[in-house]
């Protein structure tokens, strides 16, 4: 399966191990900054890789990659709004409930990632549902935040959140 990665920070490591771990073939990074796309792929040995297309405009390496079967966003937490392409080959009514879904914190820390990948993949080649999908992993994010919320105001919180971002809680909890 083709995969491609937009944003090539901090947790895209993960990503990036994730893509090796399951044999996808590693075909496009993306990011604002090229030498983070090159710092990336040097720390997986995969600077000379060729076959690995850089860019810099997400819409361009989208536009010249048609055949992509998976795109991974890692950028920093805010930027990902501003991605708000989600096209299916095979769109069910289903797929548009997920549209526009994302994750709103930076603090995933490349756990399950290799397995993640491994499930959506299999799920993809077999026509079947993820174990974890969309929904799920926004309400578990939700769920986080909310204890946040809780923890920072003293208060109970009531689900679901409104204008709530991991972002909101930067400087607390050591970090």
């Amino acid at each position: 399966m083709k995969y491609a990665l937009i944003g090539c920070g901090r947790i895209a490591t993960n990503h990036v191990n994730a893509v090796i771990n399951n044999g996808l073939e590693f075909v496009a990074a993306c990011d604002l900054i090229s030498e983070a796309i090159e710092t990336l792929l040097a720390k997986h040995g995969l600077e000379n890789d060729k076959t690995i297309a850089r860019y810099t405009d997400y819409k361009q390496m989208l536009a010249e990659h048609p055949d992509i079967d998976i795109v991974a966003i890692a950028t920093d937490s805010g930027v990902d709004a501003e991605i708000t392409l989600w096209n299916f080959a095979d769109e069910s009514e289903e797929d548009n409930k997920n549209k526009g879904l994302q994750e709103q914190t930076s603090n995933v820390y490349g756990n399950g990632h290799t397995s993640l990948y491994a499930d959506v993949i299999n799920a993809i080649k077999n026509d079947r549902a993820p174990y974890v999908d969309a929904v799920a992993g926004r309400n578990a994010v939700e769920m986080i935040l909310a204890i946040y919320k809780s923890a920072a105001t003293g208060e109970p919180v009531k689900l679901p959140l409104k204008d709530v971002a991991s972002t909101d809680f930067k400087g607390r909890f050591g970090r």
